[in-house]
């Protein structure tokens, strides 16, 4: 380029990014009440030229430092321009989409966050954008179900029919940035849409696309170890809106990966901090979700199956000699964890007919079986020498096998839950073993000082009204009966104690 050419240039930017930065400091703002609030169309227009110009600069200065840098700033400057507008008046949202400026929006999202490891001044501008996208849609039904609609079921317009790869959408940009800035923007985005339209949120977990924005949303949670924190607290609410709209089972699916503990860690928290869970438990998806639920616990079976199978009983799970990736069975256990804890609060108190669902789904099987594998390789401790044999086996304190004892105590409270006045349900826990498993923890266990307490609640609850359960117990003599580990229950059941 000759030297006159590039002086040309020069000039050209640097009107660019003067009247981009005009248009910023003019922008309507509570600390500006001189300015007029309402933007004119004319305005409107020239804004969406300027995104344009700028957007292609990106692709042809990309070689050049200074003016990449120069570029970006002033891409910041309209978004902020277009931020305040649209928080100062809903006419300028309105606007925004009529001149094409929210299309703008969304491309120089997807331009900043492809480049914002390498341009500082990419990742500023980003947030600037999803700020001002969040701006745009807030309060504005037909703007929030625009831009769903458009990111999630459709691409481009000149692809009709065409379904979006959901790594194209504007809200993948948002959640995957390496900024947390841009990322609550994003969070902040979607729940100011589906949190007073519960519509948007089953539009969202209903299409393919959205599912996997959704998931993506849970995997945060989990990932985000920080529970204090502003953005896990907004990662909650989201999650608490798809739970209470009946599409956590969506989400799931139907033979869900141990790796999204972090949608079931949100339904145990969820679970957790609400009394009334008639709004899971009454939903017409509860029987998808149950089926989802029993599905992880059938998979946590199969991998500590396989990990125990390679080993002798008794061995920790997470040493260098596992067949199984460290990281899986971390997912393992906090999806196990988070299952137990969800399902001990969803059958307490709850009514028959959940507890038919219940059975139906297969949840009394797989936690009768879980109990079993758990009972088999992690033994009770009754005397000083198991503790020391056990100590011997276990590779540290914190091992996965010390953590997974405590399993036991909630496999039992939920067959105790299940069994709370319901024939059905004790009979097949009988069948099913669960009701010999439950006796069988009526001792003492060093590894687990109340699990005996735990059994006897359950104990009481499997044998409440059922004689045949009762008749049961009398000829477990071989085993101890309850009458033997605690004959005040026993009376109350009607069980006589043994005789010498």
């Amino acid at each position: 380029m000759e030297p006159d050419s590039v002086t040309a240039s020069q000039e050209i930017n640097d009107r660019l990014f003067k009247e981009c930065a005009e248009y910023r400091q003019n922008s309507p703002h509570p600390s500006r009440p001189n300015i007029p609030k309402l933007i004119e169309p004319s305005a409107w227009l020239r804004v969406h030229i300027l995104f344009q110009q700028l957007i292609l600069n990106l692709e042809q200065n990309n070689d050049s430092i200074p003016k990449m840098s120069l570029n970006f700033e002033a891409l910041e400057h309209l978004c902020i321009f277009v931020r305040n507008a649209a928080a100062m008046d809903k006419a300028n949202q309105v606007a925004a989409r009529k001149h094409a400026v929210v299309d703008d929006i969304k491309e120089t999202i997807a331009a900043m966050t492809t480049r914002e490891l390498v341009w500082t001044e990419a990742m500023k501008c980003g947030t600037a954008a999803a700020q001002a996208l969040s701006n745009i849609v807030t309060g504005n039904k037909e703007l929030q179900l625009y831009l769903m609609e458009s990111e999630l079921l459709s691409c481009n317009s000149s692809v009709i029919d065409k379904k979006k790869d959901p790594e194209d959408s504007v809200y993948w940009h948002l959640l995957s940035s390496a900024s947390g800035n841009t990322r609550m923007a994003g969070l902040v985005l979607l729940l100011n849409s589906i949190k007073v339209n519960s519509a948007l949120a089953r539009l969202l977990c209903s299409s393919d696309n959205g599912r996997l924005i959704a998931q993506k949303i849970g995997q945060m949670f989990g990932d985000d170890v920080n529970d204090e924190s502003e953005a896990k607290t907004i990662l909650y609410v989201l999650l608490a809106q798809f739970i209470e709209n009946g599409c956590l089972a969506d989400l799931l699916t139907e033979t869900p990966t141990l790796d999204m503990f972090g949608l079931v860690e949100a339904l145990a928290v969820y679970c957790n901090e609400n009394k009334d869970l008639g709004v899971i438990l009454n939903d017409p998806s509860v029987y998808m979700l149950l089926q989802s639920l029993s599905g992880i616990l059938k998979s946590t079976h199969r991998v500590l199956g396989l990990v125990w199978d390679s080993k002798p009983a008794t061995v920790a799970v997470a040493d260098s000699n596992s067949p199984i990736d460290t990281d899986y069975l971390v997912s393992t256990h906090r999806s196990m964890a988070a299952t137990l804890s969800a399902l001990g609060l969803l059958t307490t108190d709850c009514s028959a007919e959940a507890v038919d669902q219940m059975i139906q789904s297969g949840i009394p099987h797989r936690v009768i079986e879980l109990l079993g594998l758990l009972s088999t390789h992690l033994p009770r401790i009754e005397s000083a020498k198991d503790q020391q044999d056990m100590s011997r086996q276990l590779l540290s304190e914190d091992s996965v096998t010390k953590q997974l004892f405590m399993f036991k105590r909630d496999l039992i409270r939920i067959i105790g839950n299940l069994a709370h006045r319901h024939t059905t349900a004790q009979n097949l826990i009988r069948d099913l073993d669960g009701l010999a498993l439950v006796l069988d923890h009526m001792k003492i266990d060093d590894n687990h000082p109340f699990i005996k307490e735990y059994a006897i609640v359950a104990l009481k609850s499997l044998l409440q009204g059922n004689t045949e359960n009762q008749d049961f117990i009398r000829k477990m003599d071989d085993r101890g009966i309850a009458a033997d580990q605690d004959p005040k229950l026993a009376a109350s059941m009607g069980i006589l104690p043994n005789k010498p």
